[in-house]
């Protein structure tokens, strides 16, 4: 076989590959905020059998973070800088389609999330995202969170609020049954 057919051969086997690792989530993540949960826990769910799984986890502080169960963890500056960082190396337009390579890794990530997204919601992320580095799946990543939860903080007190909120709503139904009495 000689090298031009055998290259050509690598290009439709990576084509083929990187269109089943990538197909996204059944149901598109639209940008809400009740939404945000349930789709991180089928994209947890996802990443344990993808090659672009790696890509979910972020050096931070010689920490590795997970981005998907702690994704407030990470700030959206120290993201873009890392992408910028890995999108500017003089070999990155070979290693982002060499598999096995983190910005391989990244750019499977991102093109799953793009997948996984409503055109409407993918149209705006794409307007937050230097076109430079929109491939890149931690920046989608921690950018489509950030649009919902800006910091640790907003996060947090969300979640809060969410349980209280269902936590007195299942009161006051308890209460206006008159099974239960505080």
């Amino acid at each position: 076989m000689s090298s031009s057919s055998s290259s050509k051969h690598d290009i439709y086997n990576n084509a083929r590959f990187e269109q089943i690792a990538c197909a996204g989530l059944s149901q598109k993540y639209d940008g809400s905020a009740d939404n945000l949960i349930p789709t991180l826990n089928l994209i947890h769910i996802r990443r344990l059998n993808e090659v672009w799984g790696a890509a979910t986890y972020f050096l931070h502080n010689g920490v590795q973070v997970d981005l998907i169960h702690h994704f407030s963890k990470v700030s959206l500056q120290d993201v873009k800088q890392k992408v910028a960082v890995a999108w500017n190396a003089p070999d990155a337009v070979i290693t982002r389609h060499t598999r096995g390579t983190a910005l391989h890794n990244s750019r499977l990530f991102g093109l799953y999330l793009m997948n996984s997204l409503t055109p409407e919601f993918a149209a705006l992320l794409y307007s937050c995202l230097d076109s430079k580095y929109s491939l890149d799946g931690q920046l989608i990543f921690i950018t489509l969170c950030n649009h919902i939860h800006r910091n640790h903080l907003a996060f947090v007190e969300a979640v809060k609020n969410k349980i209280q909120t269902s936590t007195l709503a299942e009161h006051k139904i308890l209460t206006s049954q008159g099974t239960y009495n505080s």
